[in-house]
């Protein structure tokens, strides 16, 4: 009797199950798996990082396959309309040290709904609980990490530089801070 193999699931998922996992559902090799395993103890990296990285699978699908594995609702960022209210709940800082943005809060059931790369990371919703007044519900969905950095880069970055080019205009102070890494030719606030 030929059967897939059984994944235990009641904790964080490592790298053997993860590649059991994604094998079973045929989204990777068993040989590519085992490069990515190979890879891993070199680099000391995620396994779905590195399989991505490999052009193994894409962080889409993996998220989409552990996501369901896992019992937790998964998100495309790209696909989501983030409430800027919301977002500055979190500090940027902290959104990108938990890897972690918020996404959309129900006031009345205090219900902060939050899209994590790592979900068993308790230490990150603690914080964001300590955050908020601490009695608040957190709804966790499951993106990718390159899925959420690009987001936060897309959230905080374009609309604190929006901010920041728009004061200048109106007081004459310049805003350094997104100034940085830029060139000469574009630092005047109209021709950013």
């Amino acid at each position: 009797m030929d059967s897939a193999p059984t994944i235990n699931l009641t904790g964080p998922v490592s790298g053997h199950r993860m590649g059991e996992l994604l094998v079973s559902r045929g989204v990777v090799t068993e040989d590519q798996v085992r490069i990515a395993l190979t890879e891993q103890k070199r680099k000391r990296e995620h396994l779905g990082k590195i399989l991505v990285r490999l052009g193994f699978a894409t962080e889409a699908v993996i998220r989409d396959v552990l996501g369901g594995a896992l019992g937790y609702d998964a998100v495309d960022l790209s696909r989501v309309v983030v409430d800027s209210d919301v977002v500055q709940l979190i500090s940027k800082d902290v959104a990108r040290r938990y890897n972690i943005l918020a996404l959309t809060l129900d006031d009345d059931a205090r219900v902060l709904t939050v899209a994590m790369s790592d979900p068993f990371n308790v230490i990150a919703l603690d914080q964001v609980r300590s955050l908020l007044g601490g009695d608040i519900e957190i709804k966790v969905l499951l993106a990718g990490s390159g899925e959420i950095d690009d987001a936060i880069d897309q959230v905080y970055g374009y609309e604190l530089s929006v901010d920041g080019i728009l004061q200048e205009i109106e007081t004459g102070e310049i805003d350094y801070q997104s100034l940085e890494g830029e060139t000469d030719e574009y630092s005047q606030p109209v021709v950013r």
